[in-house]
């Protein structure tokens, strides 16, 4: 067993896990913009439409409406945890090659950890936003049938 270990390529592939997460994000933030401005649609096209049961309406608009508020809680900023800044941690800047890699590793595995729980809650957010969005584009459907 060699005296010192390469710690890189773990610190390399834990640092391109967590652009992925970064994507993923991103990815969430664009699926939530695009049912939001579906959402505004329908509730514009609701807001127009004649003879259609009242009832039915009221019950539709409510769906986007708290569709539409998922849609913003998904893409409202969080303080999500990237790479150190050597100029707000110049302790970085003493560490040794190999303290430096193990301190690096450690903070992108907490990064992981603590975005990726934004990303779980983004997920059930957009998830709770298609889910109301169905059923008020099904209740609509019915309303106007």
């Amino acid at each position: 067993m060699p005296d010192k270990q390469n710690l890189q390529p773990l610190l390399d592939a834990r640092q391109n896990q967590l652009s992925l997460v970064f994507s993923a994000s991103d990815g969430l933030d664009s699926k939530a913009l695009g049912m939001l401005g579906a959402n505004l649609a329908v509730l514009i096209f609701i807001a127009q439409g004649e003879r259609m049961h009242p009832l039915g309406l009221i019950i539709a608009s409510i769906l986007f409406v708290v569709s539409i508020v998922c849609n913003i809680a998904t893409v409202w900023s969080r303080d999500y945890i990237g790479n150190v800044n050597p100029v707000t941690h110049p302790e970085y800047l003493n560490f040794t090659e190999s303290g430096l890699v193990v301190q690096l590793l450690a903070d992108t595995e907490a990064a992981i950890e603590v975005n990726g729980g934004f990303n779980r809650l983004k997920w059930r957010l957009c998830a709770a936003a298609l889910v109301l969005s169905i059923s008020g584009a099904a209740l609509l459907a019915w309303c106007i049938l």
